[in-house]
């Protein structure tokens, strides 16, 4: 039996009950259980398993503002706790307990839990965005303790450390990255008799007899033959039939609902000027690619209605198999873009399979004709409010220290210690057997790295990313603009954007 407290919202009840269900004797005291948003109507279920341990300090680790909270990794987190317990954490009296959030509640219900004076001690793994989400005061900074505890920081490479410095605060510690590359789906590919995109920068693409370059223009091309209609018709063809697509060329799979994060391919920008919203003519450009690509005359990405319905997973389309090209992160490893399965290999995802994929790289934009790969970054913060920040630093320096490795291959993140790269590649070659992936893809494309970060922080952090969410779902359900229409839908969004950054409290 677990010696956990387990809490699950939403979707993750029904699992959490058959993975973790005991008897149940009372619920610790501290912190209180997750309430649920009020705007939801998602049920709330704490599945207690024995009480916190006499004589240990109660470390409490909430999961979901980030990854953690797919099925698959709650029965892996769930070995690295049992880990923790019985081997650090007995040495310096810790016991490490989870809050398991699905990600859709976890920042509204993380509010609730700080407002109700039930804050957890660690956070995550998160990225930038989830971070910013909250201001910079809830998150501790870690430097007093490094200093305190003297924690060696000599090996951490000074630039991803950087990466978690916000106002002069070290608000983490580098623990894994997720570049960004070009995944594609080989079996739709052959079926097209066509040549896999690049894998190595500088590469060209052989298409019907022409030797091109590598860049959006091309990539668009090819993704329109791969957009196939229910009768066999591709995109470029006379008859095919728009309102009956079968498969699409391209997707943005989980990070298209913030059409900010698309623009970061054809120019990183940071869209905000002297405090109120700028776009590029980069940005611009990226916008109306997304926007023709769903409604132009020979359309190959799924508009809204179609990427959130079931058939293309509600938002993770590249594991039903009907996408051929998705920009994905690294991180998609931690849920397997072919279906999600559970530590001992068996399906817990009734997702068809994808067991023939791999990487490409990003093609050269068409604003200044480089490659331009977004970043991401994880790491753990510990709240300002907990407790015992002197215990979570310690479990905090065993998460990004012995326990990287097993964190690492748990979310699919690359260890940022280059000493656990190859081991960790190692693993997702068991994983992903018998199909290779072709990881220097990906790996090249670190030095493309989008700076400034398409997930830095902006003014009305939360706000301003509703707006730019609401802005995506027009784009994807407004058909008929032209390209006129296109920049005078992204005027209207900068002067509702502005509107309500003015309106935000300071």
């Amino acid at each position: 039996m677990s010696k956990h407290l387990f809490a699950t919202v939403g979707v993750l009840v029904l699992l959490s009950m058959s993975i973790f269900a005991c008897a149940a004797p009372a619920t610790p005291a501290a912190p209180a259980a997750p309430a649920a948003p009020a705007a939801t109507a998602a049920p709330v279920v704490v599945q207690p398993t024995e009480k916190p341990e006499a004589g240990k300090v109660q470390i409490y680790w909430y999961i979901g503002l980030g990854a953690g909270s797919q099925p698959a990794q709650i029965v892996k987190e769930k070995a690295f706790i049992e880990k923790y317990n019985t081997t650090q954490g007995a040495k310096d009296g810790i016991q490490l307990i989870p809050i398991i959030v699905d990600n859709k509640y976890a920042t509204d219900n993380l509010t609730a839990q700080i407002a109700a004076g039930n804050a957890p001690d660690i956070v995550g793994p998160a990225g930038m965005e989830g971070r910013a989400s909250f201001p910079n005061s809830t998150w501790l900074d870690l430097n007093p303790l490094i200093k305190k505890l003297n924690y060696d920081v000599s090996k951490q490479d000074p630039a991803l450390m950087a990466v978690f410095q916000t106002e002069g605060k070290q608000v983490g510690l580098p623990l894994t990255i997720y570049p960004s590359g070009l995944m594609f789906n080989k079996a739709l590919f052959d079926a097209a008799n066509l040549p896999y995109p690049p894998q190595k920068v500088g590469d060209k693409y052989k298409l019907n007899g022409e030797t091109l370059d590598w860049n959006f223009d091309t990539m668009t091309k090819v993704a329109k033959l791969l957009t196939i209609d229910k009768n066999g018709k591709n995109a470029t063809e006379a008859g095919f039939d728009a309102t009956k697509i079968s498969q699409y060329g391209f997707d943005l799979s989980n990070i298209r609902q913030n059409p900010r994060n698309l623009t970061a391919f054809f120019e990183p920008y940071y869209p905000i000027k002297d405090g109120k919203a700028d776009i590029s003519a980069g940005m611009r450009t990226g916008l109306k690619w997304f926007y023709d690509g769903m409604w132009g005359k020979q359309p190959f990405i799924p508009n809204k209605s179609v990427a959130d319905s079931d058939y293309l997973g509600k938002g993770s389309s590249f594991g039903t198999g009907h996408i051929a090209m998705n920009f994905g992160h690294m991180w998609m490893l931690g849920w397997n873009p072919g279906g999600l399965n559970d530590d001992k290999g068996k399906p817990v995802s009734p997702k068809p399979v994808v067991s023939s994929w791999d990487v490409g790289v990003i093609p050269l934009s068409p604003v200044d004709n480089k490659i331009h790969a977004e970043m991401h970054a994880d790491t753990f913060a510990i709240m300002a409010a907990s407790k015992h920040p002197e215990e979570a630093f310690k479990v905090y320096a065993y998460m990004v220290g012995e326990g990287a490795a097993d964190l690492a291959n748990l979310y699919g993140g690359l260890p940022v210690n280059k000493d656990l790269q190859a081991a960790f590649l190692a693993t997702q070659d068991k994983a992903y057997a018998p199909n290779k992936i072709t990881w220097s893809a990906w790996l090249d494309m670190i030095s493309y790295a989008d700076v400034p970060n398409h997930q830095q922080q902006l003014p009305a952090q939360n706000q301003s990313r509703t707006d730019w969410e609401k802005f995506e779902t027009l784009l994807g359900s407004t058909k008929g603009l032209d390209a006129a229409g296109v920049d005078k839908a992204i005027d209207q969004f900068m002067a509702d954007w502005n509107k309500d950054l003015a309106a935000a409290p300071k």
